[in-house]
């Protein structure tokens, strides 16, 4: 059994190592595919900066390419109104800009002037009131795009996640096996009595357990140290908790083995999924 155990020990290692180096593979990738290259940057000016916002000149500047998003929102009974109201500079070499400039969102118009002097742009409301300031600065970069996760070739960080959360089992049972395949199966077979005291299959006495132990009354396994040696009608050994665990050496083989052999199944299956959603994802890309 102890060869079982490392061996079972050894496939879930492999099985860790290789689903983390497949899975730090996918999702770097994942990430890079929802990161969108952008050119140009809207960079917000303080309105106190300005000579005279409220009087600054229409925008006329041919090919600024700045325009106003807004979505409509309308609630059930109640009027219509604009949310992520937003300057957006469209940029014909590059697929977005880095930033956009928001804009309060119940307002219902605003038009784009630009200062005399600093050549800032100004967004004005539709009462004639300044509301926010910015210049163009061409930079480059990239932007994070959040619904480029959920497209169907990003599934196999999904498989990742399910592999990881498959071989966290897998680890948790080998760490269950490990005390009896390790330690408890050189133990001796006895039985507890209901007033404490075990005896070994022949019936003579090995010891009583410790105070403040809680076992059921039945079959037992102790450690053998603890009487060895020792003459149990001049000195009762007293068993620890550490040294007495309930049920038959059959229930636990049989309990340790399954727990093994469902660590080495699931060892084995997350990392042939990992494998194909890897070979998936490098298809797909």
């Amino acid at each position: 059994m102890a060869k079982t155990y490392r061996l079972t020990r050894a496939l879930v290692l492999f099985a860790l190592a290789a689903v983390l180096a497949a899975g730090i593979f996918i999702v770097r990738s994942v990430v890079r595919h929802a990161m969108e290259p952008c050119k140009g940057t809207l960079v917000e000016v303080p309105l106190g900066e300005l000579t005279d916002p409220a009087h600054a000149e229409r925008e006329v500047e041919v090919g600024s390419n700045l325009e106003i998003e807004a979505e409509l929102r309308t609630s059930r009974g109640g009027p219509s109104v604009y949310e992520q109201v937003r300057v957006v500079w469209r940029r014909p070499d590059a697929a977005c800009s880095c930033t956009t400039i928001p804009l309060p969102g119940g307002a219902k118009t605003f038009e784009l002037r630009r200062d005399r002097e600093t050549g800032a742009f100004i967004a004005v409301d539709y009462v004639g009131r300044p509301t926010v300031a910015f210049r163009k600065t061409e930079t480059s970069g990239s932007v994070f795009r959040p619904k480029r996760l959920l497209e169907p070739n990003n599934v196999g960080a999904l498989v990742f996640l399910v592999a990881i959360g498959a071989l966290s089992l897998a680890v948790s049972k080998v760490l269950l096996a490990r005390p009896y395949a390790t330690r408890l199966r050189n133990w001796q077979s006895a039985t507890l009595r209901n007033d404490g005291l075990v005896e070994s299959p022949t019936g003579a006495s090995l010891g009583r357990i410790g105070p403040r132990i809680y076992i059921a009354a039945g079959d037992v396994i102790v450690e053998p140290a603890v009487y060895e040696g020792r003459d149990v009608y001049r000195e009762m050994p007293l068993f620890a908790r550490k040294d007495i665990a309930a049920g038959h050496h059959d229930r636990w083989t049989n309990g340790t083995l399954h727990r093994m052999r469902d660590a080495r199944t699931l060892a084995i299956l997350a990392t042939a999924t990992t494998g194909i959603a890897v070979l998936a994802h490098i298809i797909s890309a």
